[in-house]
């Protein structure tokens, strides 16, 4: 046989077994189409309806988590003093919630009220001065 004639035969025989496995594949394709479904087993439960007594309130263990929320927050850093809130509480508008610790700011605000009565002082001292030198003016 010479070399064309031998890949020539195997080429025929490399196609013949592929038509034989498509065949089958087909055959066994139509048989499983051909076969029935077969329907699932439904499983039917009856009771007869009583009157029963239920309770009005069922207590239990859980967790609830709110819908909304805010967060609070304050203007100015510091400690705090108080809350003057509890959790759950429902608060109003205007309401003081957290009181701070104010030490720092108590100290600026009585130096700041220092340096306004020296002023007023001042004041009124330059007032009474003017007043007086009016006066000799016009004695």
């Amino acid at each position: 046989m010479t070399k064309t004639k031998s890949v020539l035969v195997a080429v025929g025989c490399l196609t013949a077994i592929l038509l034989v496995l498509v065949g089958l594949k087909v055959v066994q394709v139509y048989y499983m189409t051909q076969v029935p479904k077969p329907q699932p087993i439904e499983t039917i439960s009856v009771y007869e309806a009583k009157e029963q007594s239920w309770y009005e309130t069922y207590s239990a263990v859980g967790t609830v988590e709110a819908s909304e929320g805010i967060q609070v927050s304050a203007e100015v850093a510091g400690k705090v003093r108080e809350i003057k809130f509890k959790s759950g509480d429902q608060v109003k508008k205007g309401s003081v919630l957290v009181i701070q610790e104010s030490g720092n700011e108590q100290g600026q605000l009585s130096a700041a009220d220092a340096r306004l009565r020296l002023a007023k002082s001042n004041y009124d001292r330059l007032v009474q001065l003017r007043k007086i030198i009016l006066y000799l003016r016009v004695s």
